[in-house]
């Protein structure tokens, strides 16, 4: 792969960060400039009336324009107008146009693009938010000059709450933090399974070791991406001739992942200096492990809250079932009161609303699975999927627009895909 000029890759993860992470900086949305440079380079290349729109497109739009309309049934029978879901194929257009714009600088600039050069990007995003993150739990003006920024009220009952307890980045905190970080460490394993020796390999454990804090410092949601990371390993036991190659991975991933835990343990039990002034995120973060050792639960005090009152959160209206209450907030708070995604998406369009986003986000995965021919890349969008299915137990989130990216995709941009590892 030709050499990417330090300038250039600064740019390309810019790109990444404000896909991933949108915030807007005194009002401005940055992500415009990402529209700005696609603009300048197309001109600059002259092909900015060369471009076609493909079916796999149209395949993306589908399920949402399907959901628009069943939206704004639901607004005619309900007699109220609120326009989460009737927009929604609109935005759907935006991070397609955003994430094409994204793909397209990347692949100016690296000449040959893949899965894997993609993927690359999006973990040295994670990293750049997590120093970001780390800079701003530890340095208070950095902290409040970023709050500022953002336009985020300190005085807001959800960051009262949680300040100095845990991991709140850029454009990122709590809940769909936590859901890109473990997505992050499913991301890492293909890269695992195409290590040529053991210091890539070790190398990537220990990427996914510092993913795996930070992600579970921003919430213990990156939890369930270190699950579906092992499921996906499991997954890839499937391909006959990735058997042995997997079995050796999986073995060497438990070994070192363990020897750097207890590791990890003995320095933070043996500094009083870090207990005293790290104690309350580690305690935060490590909090189902603690309950672990000392109560044989793996369990903490948001997955009991999830069991014993959101899952207990049903709509009573037998109405709501067929068509919802095209309600997705009240107030300052969630309509219906739940966390839980699959509850609030049935609170606003009922279960045909439920399965239309369900069969959405397993479009956008057949479609990126079937755009890459390697089998453990297409072992890596469904297990993507059955996370996406997992995290809407916990909250709401579109998982699926977050691999927009991997849509663009063509085989002859990456002549030589199996050379590019890490």
């Amino acid at each position: 792969m030709p050499k990417v000029r330090c300038y250039q890759n600064i740019l390309i993860i810019f790109c990444f960060f404000v896909y991933f992470f949108p915030f807007k900086a005194y009002g401005f949305d940055p992500r415009l400039l990402v529209f700005l440079f696609f603009f300048i380079y197309m001109i600059k290349d002259g092909l900015l009336l060369n471009r076609k729109v493909k079916c796999r497109y149209i395949k993306t739009l589908f399920y949402p324009v399907l959901m628009s309309l069943f939206t704004v049934l639901s607004s005619v029978v309900n007699t109220i107008t609120e326009n989460t879901f009737i927009i929604f194929p609109f935005q759907v257009i935006y991070l397609l146009l955003l994430s094409y714009c994204i793909y397209y600088i990347t692949k100016r600039f690296c000449k040959v693009i893949s899965f894997y050069v993609i993927t690359r990007y999006f973990l040295m995003t994670l990293v750049v938010q997590s120093v970001i993150a780390i800079v701003m739990f530890v340095n208070q003006p950095i902290c409040l000059f970023l709050f500022d920024l953002q336009g985020i009220d300190l005085t807001s009952r959800v960051i009262k709450m949680y300040f100095g307890v845990r991991l709140i980045g850029l454009g990122c905190f709590y809940f769909g933090a936590g859901a890109i970080y473990g997505l992050g460490l499913i991301a890492i394993m293909p890269f695992m399974l195409k290590a040529k020796n053991k210091q890539q390999l070790i190398k990537l454990i220990l990427l996914y070791v510092y993913i795996f804090i930070v992600g579970i410092f921003f919430a213990r949601t990156a939890m369930i991406g270190c699950v579906f990371s092992i499921v996906y390993l499991i997954f890839c036991i499937l391909i006959p001739k990735m058997c042995n190659k997997v079995f050796l991975v999986f073995r060497q991933f438990i070994i070192y992942l363990t020897v750097f835990g207890i590791a990890l343990v003995f320095i933070y039990t043996s500094s009083p200096k870090l207990q005293e002034d790290y104690g309350d995120i580690i305690d935060f973060g490590f909090e189902a492990f603690i309950n672990l050792v000392e109560n044989g639960e793996l369990s903490t005090a948001s997955s009991d809250g999830l069991t014993e009152y959101h899952l207990s959160i049903w709509p009573q209206n037998q109405k709501t079932y067929y068509i919802g209450d095209m309600r997705w907030t009240k107030g300052d708070s969630y309509y219906g009161d739940s966390d839980v995604g699959y509850v609030r998406l049935l609170f606003y369009f009922g279960v045909p609303g439920v399965i239309l986003f369900l069969l959405y986000q397993y479009s956008i995965v057949r479609i990126s699975g079937l755009i890459f021919k390697e089998r453990i890349l297409s072992f890596f969008f469904f297990t993507v999927f059955f996370y996406a299915l997992i995290l809407l137990i916990k909250g709401y989130i579109d998982v699926a627009s977050l691999i927009f990216i991997y849509l663009h995709y063509k085989s002859l941009d990456s002549k030589y895909e199996n050379r590019i590892l890490c």
